[in-house]
């Protein structure tokens, strides 16, 4: 009966994209959104996998060189 009336509050997924590709775009961020809990995992283990991660992706093009030196210095500075 009342399902009608329902309304969501967005009609489509176009707000949330934006959201995310802003969040990634900003090296900042994309650190702060990949660092790992280092009370679960040892140190050496976080930053081998943030490594791999900004491997992966400067091999994939996601990012450029400039990019990956940029946030290697971050990581290597306890990032």
């Amino acid at each position: 009966e009342q399902r009608d009336k329902l309304t969501l509050p967005l009609n489509n997924h176009n707000y949330l994209r934006a959201v995310v590709w802003g969040i990634a775009c900003d090296p900042k961020q994309v650190i702060l959104t990949t660092q790992i809990d280092t009370k679960k995992t040892s140190n050496k283990q976080a930053f081998h996998d943030a490594y791999t991660k900004l491997v992966g992706d400067l091999s994939l093009g996601l990012i450029t060189q400039a990019q990956f030196d940029e946030r290697l210095a971050i990581l290597k500075n306890g990032g």
